[in-house]
């Protein structure tokens, strides 16, 4: 069955930009991230039935010189816990998801053509 993603309104789509998002340095160190995951909170969650918008982050955005320079996420340190490499002593900056692909406000006319952008990323 095919879902009309589109039907669902952009102005509840917009309403999920974080204005903003939690930002670190590449230099911060990875424990110092873990805590600032721990200690805010913002998620967004897309059905095909509604778009929710809960407080929790998921991911930490890497900033050098005010410009986004890469990511970190939840998933990125599970992965790494699972392979058992050793957090301590690293920096966002050694472990951080790059490039970072962005999407401007103006971009968000259809859910299908976001869709297609993080499917081409494979995000």
């Amino acid at each position: 069955m095919l879902h009309n993603f589109d039907s669902l309104s952009v102005i509840p789509l917009k309403k999920t930009i974080i204005s903003q998002p939690v930002t670190v340095s590449p230099e911060t160190s990875v424990q110092e991230g873990l805590t600032l995951f721990n200690s805010s909170q913002t998620i967004c969650s897309l059905t095909t039935h509604s778009l929710e918008f809960n407080q929790r982050t998921t991911c930490l955005i890497v900033t050098k010189n005010q410009q986004p320079v890469g990511i970190l996420t939840h998933r990125d340190i599970v992965r790494l816990i699972a392979q058992q490499i050793n957090l301590e002593g690293l920096t966002v900056g050694d472990i951080m998801g790059q490039p970072v692909i962005t999407l401007q406000e103006s971009q968000l006319n259809s859910l299908t053509e976001i869709l297609k952008v993080l499917q081409n990323h494979k995000i």
